[in-house]
């Protein structure tokens, strides 16, 4: 069978969007609707619901110490659940702490630092609103816009589906078999993981640059710190991490009940060699500890 035969749909590059035999994409201008927001940029001291430690004053929103977890201002407009929406705003004069969006239970990425900040959320609930997240934040927020995302800007992400024991042709011309990440929250240690004897807080440089690692700090004087997250294993997996060493050196990969026997690999992250290393596991300096 050919591939015509099979195809439920067969672009050309020869075809409209095609020249000399090449494909070529145009992505659409992105639309938003009208703005959601009143008084965003906080020119009166009105329609906001303010937290403890939140006053509004010289056109902007200032936060001192605002409780972790805890409501820093919010405001009810009425979005549509399940509609996608474009979010933005200013943080001024940062100190301390971490900051994110809310539209019901979908949260924007945490922000720790002075800078314009954009995202797309889907809203779960009709109310705005900015969180504290793991610290009291202490800075200032300015220009605050919710716009819904009427048009997107035709960026796309790939997603093999269910299928996982579908194959394809790799970059090295190897047969691979489709993969999954079975963890819910691979970069957000302070959704469902549990906590043991630690905490954590987000905000950390991380290995590429960024600023989205997280810290994990010992709350007692226990020996081991750790958290966790349950996930269902029936076959063969890979785990993998970017780790650097804090207050303590040592991490160890601990897998409870795996095959009736609880195994763990442990990784002296200071001298960058492995103190046990029962699963075959390899690590790589990617620079800077």
């Amino acid at each position: 069978m050919s591939f015509f035969d099979d195809a439920s749909l067969a672009f050309l590059p020869s075809g409209g969007a095609g020249k000399d035999g090449k494909a070529y994409s145009i992505k659409p201008v992105p639309e938003y609707g009208s703005e959601e927001v009143t008084n965003g940029d906080f020119a009166t001291d009105s329609d906001w619901v303010k937290g403890a430690g939140v006053t509004i004053s010289g056109e902007k929103c200032e936060c001192l110490n605002t409780t972790p977890y805890n409501y820093a201002l919010s405001q009810i407009i009425q979005l549509t659940v399940n509609k996608t929406y474009l979010v933005s705003y200013e943080i001024l004069d940062y100190v301390s702490g971490e900051i994110r969006v809310r539209l019901g239970s979908n949260m924007g990425t945490t922000r720790s630092s002075n800078g314009v900040y954009q995202e797309n959320i889907v809203a779960q609930n009709t109310d705005f609103i900015l969180q504290t997240v793991a610290s009291s934040f202490t800075g200032s927020i300015d220009n605050v816009s919710v716009k819904e995302v009427l048009v997107d800007d035709g960026d796309f992400t790939f997603s093999r589906g269910s299928n996982l024991a579908a194959t394809r042709v790799g970059p090295t011309g190897l047969i691979e078999k489709g993969r999954e990440n079975l963890l819910t929250y691979s970069n957000e240690f302070d959704t469902t993981w549990v906590k043991s004897n630690a905490s954590v807080t987000s905000g950390h440089a991380g290995y590429d640059g960024s600023t989205d690692a997280w810290k994990l700090i010992q709350n007692t004087t226990n020996t081991f710190h750790f958290i966790y997250e349950n996930v269902s294993v029936s076959s063969i997996c890979t785990l993998s991490i970017y780790a650097k060493a804090g207050e303590y050196s040592g991490i160890s990969f601990f897998f409870p009940n795996v095959g009736g026997t609880s195994t763990a690999t442990t990784f002296n992250l200071s001298t960058g060699t492995f103190v046990n290393n029962t699963h075959n596991a390899t690590a790589e300096s990617v620079g800077n500890g």
